[in-house]
């Protein structure tokens, strides 16, 4: 009998112990991993910034990069004519002395320029040098043929636009500006427009626009021309728009040009995200693609009235209502690099 105790209580004594301590199992996520078979190809991002506006159209975002080169930099402002400038800033720079007008100009409406740039990339085709620094764009009507298909809801919510307008400026009476930035449909018929600098239409992937605020959050309201200080409230607004892609092992992408130009571009390393940027920029941060920011030295540009620009893209009344041209202001705004934000047309 007590062989018969010992016995059992030695069988308890098991149980217990493998109860407490039952054999390892993987947890949930590491068993979805372990069944789940690691994903092939590569993650392409292709990224938008500077003077840059976007609509949705037949199925497709347009990203619309607006002419604003219209002379060598600094300006020459006995050249400038009043399709040169945004609305009704012809007649804002008549009420400046000659003398002072090229750094009006600069200050407030400096030259962008299109360009198109990689990183992680070998680029062949119709491209030369080196692939960071890019090469111009002008005039280009961009597709990106890859193998990827569909196209995500967009995020666009934070991109300026009539809504953030009436947001950020809420104690103000304000007309109905939903009606009034449409952007025209010519954008989107035919060849380039006269006011675009480049096109770009975007036909699949992830699109969502991004804040950047590389030194600190910045808020932004919105302000006529005629109005001093930065009256309303402040919002975020993006700065960036992102497009994402998974493609496949070894793939090489197509990016035409539309001007009989194409480029072929693959990942260096393969392991690695294949980054585009396409900008319409100033020349000084198309020269310095990889500058690295100083946070310490105050860098905020005062170049936001370049966003009246994108008045040019909507119908020829709309142009015509300069009194309702809002352009973004700061309400707070840390020292940081002259990022732009873009703007959503409806």
């Amino acid at each position: 009998m007590r062989n018969r105790q010992a016995g059992l209580l030695c069988l308890v004594m098991l149980f217990v112990l493998f109860a407490c301590n039952p054999q390892p199992t993987p947890p949930p996520q590491q068993a979805l991993e372990t069944a789940k078979p690691k994903a092939s190809g590569y993650p392409l991002k292709i990224y938008f910034h500077g003077l840059i506006t976007f609509g949705q159209d037949s199925g497709k975002i347009w990203a619309f990069l607006v002419k604003a080169n219209y002379q060598p930099d600094p300006p020459d402002p006995a050249k400038v004519t009043d399709g040169d400038l945004p609305p009704g800033m012809f007649q804002e720079l008549q009420n400046v002395p000659l003398a002072n007008r090229a750094v009006w100009l600069q200050n407030n409406v400096p030259p962008h320029f299109p360009y198109i740039r990689f990183k992680n990339a070998i680029v062949t085709g119709d491209f030369q040098g080196d692939p960071e620094k890019g090469r111009p764009i002008p005039k280009a009507d961009l597709q990106f043929i890859t193998s990827a298909t569909g196209l995500s809801t967009p995020k666009l919510d934070l991109l300026a636009s009539a809504n953030l307008i009436h947001t950020a400026r809420s104690s103000l009476s304000l007309p109905t500006l939903s009606t009034f930035d449409t952007f025209d449909r010519r954008l989107v018929s035919g060849s380039l427009d006269t006011y675009l600098a480049a096109r770009a239409s975007i036909k699949a992937g992830d699109v969502t626009a991004n804040l950047v605020n590389r030194c600190g959050p910045i808020s932004y309201s919105f302000k006529l021309a005629s109005e001093s200080g930065c009256p309303g409230v402040g919002e975020n607004l993006a700065e960036e728009v992102e497009v994402d892609q998974q493609l496949q092992d070894k793939e090489k992408i197509t990016i035409d040009l539309g001007t009989g130009e194409k480029l072929i571009v693959e990942p260096k390393d393969p392991t690695q995200t294949l980054v585009v940027e396409v900008v319409n920029q100033t020349q000084d941060l198309i020269d310095n693609p990889n500058a690295k920011w100083d946070c310490k030295v105050k860098q905020l540009h005062s170049h936001l009235p370049s966003f009246r620009w994108f008045y040019r893209l909507l119908n020829p009344a709309s142009q015509a209502q300069t009194g309702q041209h809002y352009y973004p202001c700061h309400i707070i705004a840390p020292k940081g690099p002259p990022d732009c934000p873009d703007m959503l047309l409806y």
